[in-house]
Parts: C-alpha cells; sequence; structure tokens
C-alpha cells in the first residue's frame, strides 16, 4: 500500500511539474490570462505533496535533528547547488554569447548562494523551491517533535506560524532574506495540508467515492477555486504575495482537489514516475531553456510567444530523457546515491 501510495504521488508531481512549466512560458499578470490560475495553487501544492512524502518518509524510520539535516541536505541542497551551477553556462550562453547583458557572471554565484531573486538573481531561479522546502522541513519537524505526537497541538503551532508569515507579507517594505526565508512560514501551512491529507487519505478516498462522484465534486471544485483565484490578486510565493487569505485557501485547496482527482484516475506509468522521481531536473533547466529560445533567432522567439502552451509542452517532452540521464548516470547531481 505505501509503494501504491508513492508511485500515485509520482504521478501527481508529474502532473504538477507539467503545470509549472506552463505556467513560465505562459502570460500570467491578469485574470484573463491562463498562468494567472496556475500561479495561484501550483507551488502550494508543490509543497503540500512535499508533506505527504516527508509523513511516508517519518512513518518508515525515527530521524534526529542531525539525521534529519544530513537528509535533507543531501537530497535538497546538494542537488540545489550542482543544477544550479550547471545552468550557469546556459545563463552565459543566453545573456553573454546570444545577447550582450551587462549583468556580471559573478552576480549570478552570489545569487545561487543568496537564494532569492527579489535580491539578486541566480541562474534558475525556480530552484529556490529547494531551499524553502529545505527549511520548512527542518521547522515542520522541530514543530511536529514540540508537539509529541499531539495532532491538534503541531496543527495549532503551524497555522500560528503561518499567520506571522501571511502577516509579514503584507508589509510593503520589501526585505527579501537569504533563501526567501520570509517563505518558510507559509510553505510550512501547505506541509501540514499535504501531512494531515495523506494521513488520513484512506477516509477522503472513501469520501470522495467513485469517479461519477469524484467527477462531480472535480467540476464544483474547479468551478470555486476559478472564482477564488479571480477575484484574488496574481498570487506568488515567490514574492509573498497571497491577497485575501481566505480566496488564496480557497483556489489552493479547490485546484489541488481537482489535480488529486485526476492524479488516482491516471495510470501510473513508469514515465509518470521517472518525471516525479526526478523533477527537480525540470525545475532547474526548464527556464533557461525557455530564456535559450528567446535569445536564440527572432524565429524561435516569436514561436514561443505566439505558442508559449505548446512550447511548454516540447520542453517538459525533452527534458524527459534529460531526467533518464540524471537518474542513471549522475544521480549525485540530484541527491541519490545510486541508479533504479
Amino acid at each position: 500500500m505505501k509503494q501504491n501510495r508513492i508511485e500515485w504521488i509520482d504521478v501527481l508531481k508529474s502532473l504538477v511539474m507539467l503545470l509549472v512549466v506552463i505556467g513560465h512560458a505562459v502570460p500570467k499578470d491578469t485574470p484573463q490570462t491562463l498562468g494567472y490560475y496556475i500561479y495561484s495553487f501550483h507551488m502550494p501544492l508543490f509543497f503540500m505533496i512535499s508533506g505527504m512524502t516527508f509523513y511516508l518518509q517519518l512513518s518508515r524510520r525515527e530521524f534526529e535533528f542531525t539525521l534529519l539535516v544530513k537528509n535533507k541536505a543531501k537530497a535538497l541542497l546538494q542537488p540545489y547547488l550542482i543544477l544550479s551551477f550547471m545552468a550557469l553556462p546556459i545563463w552565459i550562453l543566453n545573456f553573454k554569447i546570444l545577447s550582450t547583458s551587462e549583468d556580471k557572471i559573478i552576480n549570478r554565484i552570489i545569487g545561487i548562494f543568496y537564494g532569492n531573486e527579489n535580491a539578486v538573481s541566480s541562474p534558475s531561479n525556480a530552484m529556490w523551491f529547494c531551499l524553502v522546502l529545505f527549511m520548512a522541513l527542518i521547522a515542520f519537524w522541530a514543530v511536529n517533535r514540540w508537539a509529541e505526537g499531539n495532532e491538534k497541538h503541531l496543527t495549532l503551532m503551524v497555522l500560528i506560524i503561518a499567520l506571522f508569515g501571511y502577516t509579514f507579507s503584507l508589509d510593503s517594505v520589501e526585505f527579501p532574506l537569504p533563501w526567501k526565508a520570509e517563505t518558510v512560514p507559509m510553505a510550512m501551512l501547505f506541509l501540514l495540508m499535504g501531512w494531515l491529507f495523506i494521513k488520513y487519505k484512506e477516509s477522503v478516498t472513501a469520501l470522495l467515492g467513485g469517479r461519477v462522484r469524484q467527477f462531480v465534486i472535480a467540476v464544483i471544485s474547479l468551478i470555486v477555486a476559478t472564482c477564488c483565484a479571480m477575484f484574488n490578486v496574481k498570487i506568488s510565493m515567490a514574492l509573498s504575495t497571497y491577497g485575501s487569505f481566505m480566496m488564496f485557501m480557497g483556489a489552493v485547496i479547490g485546484y489541488s482537489l481537482v489535480c488529486f482527482i485526476i492524479a488516482w484516475n491516471l495510470p501510473t506509468l513508469n514515465i509518470f514516475k521517472l518525471i516525479g522521481r526526478n523533477t527537480i531536473v525540470m525545475l532547474a533547466f526548464h527556464a533557461p531553456i525557455f530564456r535559450f529560445l528567446e535569445m536564440y533567432s527572432q524565429t524561435t522567439a516569436q514561436f514561443f510567444a505566439d505558442n508559449p502552451v505548446i512550447t511548454a509542452i516540447g520542453v517538459y517532452i525533452l527534458l524527459i530523457p534529460v531526467c533518464w540521464i540524471f537518474e542513471r548516470y549522475l544521480p549525485f547531481a540530484i541527491g541519490k546515491t545510486k541508479t533504479r
């Protein structure tokens, strides 16, 4: 059963990663654009998925603080550094060879270590997720250890921390912290949601029933989530912009439920599992490839501008064999010790 759950989560991750790639390709500034709605939930859902896998991990073994830090550093910080530096030559190609940007390479290296493009950009800005997830998992583990297994205490404390993070986001003074630390409190809330969801998945599955009921619930959730997103501001966890908390949560929960139902009904194909195991590779390289298409020629730039969804799907498919190469021949670069 646990293995099946892991495979189902990999299918979900492959689906959400496709949404991330599309979201970064399409316009996203107004409610009339597709990216506006993808942005309303895609990164919160990724944190929820991480909460699910964290629950499964801790259900199999116990971690002391030092062991946990080592484990998550290998899984998140090691790939962050290696893949960020691997993306640096693509940045040089895009901005020093194909164009004449005055930006300096040293700034991009500083950006890798600072980990917050709101202060200084990096070769692959989307990789901020790894840094925030690392800190959020450690903080969530500490709160869970403090709660001593009391679910109510865990939930209450995480909600208080998230409320602090939301209040901080309302401050008009921009202060981009290293590693996007300002995003950690809200990330912990979504870890909690994923944690509770997978813990009570059997009850949720029973409540959703068969495919007909799931379809009805998915349609209702889609409508509610779309209304919540439409009447809220453009969401960006990277910028700590959430707008109305209730509207934000309505969009996240509604769209996430739709994704859950879709993933449950998709077959657990090996290609989905491959992508799910290696989403970090797609996270690192899809945006630099977009920039390459914009810089390479007027033809590729115009095609990208006119067909962002098709381009995004093409880049997504292109990166699938890259995921296999990393998993098979460069496992250390993605925090793994052996090939599958």
